[in-house]
């Protein structure tokens, strides 16, 4: 499809989505005729299109009442050779559909429940496969959960059909299923009156065999009941704490100062309790977290237990000192106000982290050698893995610990704050929902910025030639050895070349790395959409939209749109032209044969070029969105309102106008971009730390010097839109 159909289907009111329909169609020589109507949806376009690519009967769905859903369910059952016509009404919802032409391929004709629900025609489906009816259950109008727990049942060969009672949820059903198939009573719990949580709890304990009767009531609430379940389940007197007027905090509060006391003795039924309260004076903090006793005089009839009752009366419960105490008892710190309970401060819980099983920094930087210049050879670029390597672990947040003064009181704290989980590709996420698995073999990067981890697809290539055909690839290449003359790569990703490269073109949308240097002998071409380092340039072409590091430069045409730099006291640049949109820094430009070397820096026409088509892109999709706009009211004034979810003109427009808003915000960020760059081009400057010799041009913007009789270390630049060369 040429850019003049495009336009012209543009022009008939066809959306960029179904003008792209339309040319995939074209591409695999399909009669696009059958769909190349505007009424029909661009994804119902495609639905179309595929059908028409595996030769199924298109016609038995290709209309307009059928929305895209129920035309892929359509075609799915055509391309699996199965009557689809017994489902093909548009009547029928998709997910209907589904669980119908799910049915057809397993020779299971569900057919009849067409005016079930599609979840319910799912577990009729799922039952038939078993062998299992539980048809005379839908028809009593069971719901799906309801329906999945009496199939499960029947599954499993447990009589849960004394139980079911159109009143118990599907949650509670699997209670009392998971209990029978437990072997336990379920009699005691299989009630109305307990809802499925309280259920639980009773089907745990008697699991875990203690005397349920303790709280088999449905008064209390499922985390009252959890407690003493689990009071029971520690060998505690629930006694203690069961009262159905505590709330399940103090009941926990209570359970767990049983457990820590119940070896102590004063909670010995025997001890007795001795103390002589008038010669003891207790004070309790502002904040409630500590406590003092004073004794003015060693009360010698005083015993463990007494002095327990006596803290327990002025209400501290909580976190009391034994070992201070039995030294009380034994005649110390007469006089003394000592401490003899501390509270628990709150503490915040842990916030959730990765753990990480690769090196996630990497400098990317070359090694600085003595005179200056960069060491290639040896860059730390990436971290290759192997499918199913394991990546990373997510720990979860855990649970602050509470606080709790001394008379008891809880003291809420807050929970560690959980990490969103990883995206990207080329991983995927195993089991247990915490463990990240290299899903491909490449090399992993990291982004802690966007939560973003990505296995990269790298192709891994001893060298290059000519014999080997064009390399192009959708992802990273790395090459060991060299690229040789004649020889093409491109790629989506980075491209790492460990030798040379001679007169060869390499291209990448990511970063380019040649560790040895370019011999490009006036052919070579060297083209990166991010950054270049390479070791030299030698007789080569190249283009680098962002920055470009290297050694030296060797009659070679460069065009940077960044910052070029060349490393080292002998890094220089002899003859060519270079282009540098901010920055140019190099020891030496140009040699004492005097060739010519041009540099030129700041604004390029490509930048200016680029500028001008935005701003006509923008001032097209302004238009175009008031049209739709104008046509959005016409319509919001004659529909309803709850005509417009389904009146498919009203949603097309709606469509198209998110679709336009979206380009017009990616435009608008491309120029801003772009602005931005052109006025970092205004600061654009040459800076040359060692010798500059004649017969060298150096220009900015519209600006030119030509340096006549040599010069030491020169600083050029434009101040007050006049071209400043200053000495340094």
């Amino acid at each position: 499809m040429t850019v003049q159909e495009k336009l012209r289907l543009l022009k008939e009111g066809f959306t960029k989505e179904q003008v792209e329909e339309l040319r995939l169609g074209e591409e695999q020589y399909l009669d696009t005729s059958f769909y190349a109507d505007k009424s029909y949806l661009a994804l119902q376009m495609k639905e179309i299109r595929l059908g028409m690519e595996h030769g199924v009967e298109i016609e038995l769905y290709s209309k307009p009442a059928f929305d895209w859903l129920q035309m892929g369910e359509i075609r799915l059952g055509l391309e699996h050779d199965i009557d689809a016509k017994k489902y093909a009404n548009h009547l029928i919802p998709h997910d209907t559909m589904r669980e119908l032409r799910l049915g057809l391929e397993e020779d299971i004709d569900l057919t009849k429940f067409v005016s079930y629900k599609a979840e319910i025609i799912r577990e009729i489906r799922l039952a038939t496969q078993k062998g299992i009816d539980i048809t005379p259950y839908a028809k009593k109008k069971f719901d799906a959960e309801q329906l999945e727990q009496i199939r499960l049942a029947m599954e499993h060969r447990v009589n849960i059909e004394p139980y079911i009672d159109e009143h118990y949820r599907g949650i509670s059903l699997q209670e009392i299923r998971i209990g029978l198939e437990r072997r336990i009573d379920v009699k005691i719990y299989a009630n109305i009156v307990y809802n499925w949580r309280q259920m639980r709890e009773l089907r745990m304990g008697l699991e875990h065999q203690v005397q349920v009767h303790e709280y088999v009531n449905p008064m209390y609430d499922w985390k009252q009941m959890r407690e003493i379940r689990e009071g029971l389940e520690e060998g505690l007197n629930v006694d203690y704490f069961k009262n159905l007027m505590y709330t399940a905090r103090e009941m926990r509060r209570r359970r767990r100062y049983m457990l820590e006391h119940m070896s102590d003795e004063f909670m010995g039924k025997d001890a007795p309790v001795v103390v002589n309260e008038a010669v003891y004076l207790i004070k309790l903090s502002n904040d409630k977290y500590s406590a003092t006793l004073k004794m003015d005089e060693w009360d010698k009839s005083a015993n463990f237990k007494g002095i327990i009752k006596l803290l327990r009366d002025h209400n501290i419960i909580f976190g009391i000192k034994e070992d201070m105490i039995k030294r009380i008892v034994a005649g110390e710190f007469v006089g003394e106000e000592v401490v003899v309970a501390e509270g628990r401060r709150p503490q915040k819980g842990k916030d959730g982290w990765y753990e990480f099983f690769f090196r996630t920094q990497f400098s990317r930087e070359p090694a600085v050698l003595e005179d200056g210049s960069l060491d290639y050879t040896d860059i730390d670029w990436f971290e290759q893995v192997t499918k199913g390597q394991k990546l990373a672990v997510y720990h979860d947040a855990e649970d602050g610990i509470e606080g709790c003064t001394v008379t008891g009181q809880d003291v809420r704290t807050t929970r560690g704050k959980p990490l969103p989980v990883l995206r990207g590709k080329g991983i995927r996420i195993d089991e247990d929902n915490v463990t990240y698995l290299a899903d491909v073999s490449g090399y992993v990067e990291y982004v802690e910025r966007d939560r973003k981890l990505e296995v990269h697809n790298l192709l891994q290539l001893a060298e290059v030639t000519p014999l080997q055909g064009r390399i192009v690839f959708d992802g990273d290449v790395n090459v060991k050895g060299n690229v040789t003359e004649g020889a093409y790569i491109e790629a989506t990703g980075d491209v790492v070349v460990d030798g040379m490269v001679e007169a060869a073109v390499v291209k990448a949308d990511g970063d380019i790395v040649i560790r040895k240097g370019v011999n490009g002998a006036a052919k070579g071409t060297i083209i990166s959409k991010k950054n270049i380092s390479v070791n030299f340039l030698e007789y080569a072409r190249v283009w680098s939209t962002g920055d470009l590091k290297a050694n030296y430069l060797l009659n070679s045409t460069v065009n940077c749109g960044g910052k070029l730099t060349i490393s080292g006291t002998q890094g220089s640049i002899i003859g060519g032209t270079t282009y540098a949109a901010k920055e140019i820094r190099v020891h030496t430009v140009g040699n004492d044969v005097m060739v010519k070397t041009f540099l030129r820096l700041g604004l390029d026409q490509e930048m200016l070029e680029r500028q001008e088509s935005i701003e006509k892109q923008l001032r097209n999709i302004v238009a175009e969105l008031n049209s739709l706009n104008g046509v959005m009211e016409q319509l919001s004034e004659t529909l309803k309102d709850e005509e417009r979810n389904s009146n498919e003109m009203y949603l097309k427009v709606e469509n198209a106008i998110a679709v336009k808003k979206e380009n017009q915000k990616k435009l608008e960020e491309e120029r801003q971009e772009n602005e931005d760059k052109i006025e970092e081009t205004s600061k654009a400057r040459a800076i040359i730390d060692g010798e500059v010799f004649e017969n060298v041009s150096i220009m900015i913007n519209d600006k030119e010097w030509r340096c006549r009789n040599g010069a030491g270390p020169t600083t050029v630049q434009i101040l007050n839109d006049e071209l400043r060369v200053s000495s340094r």
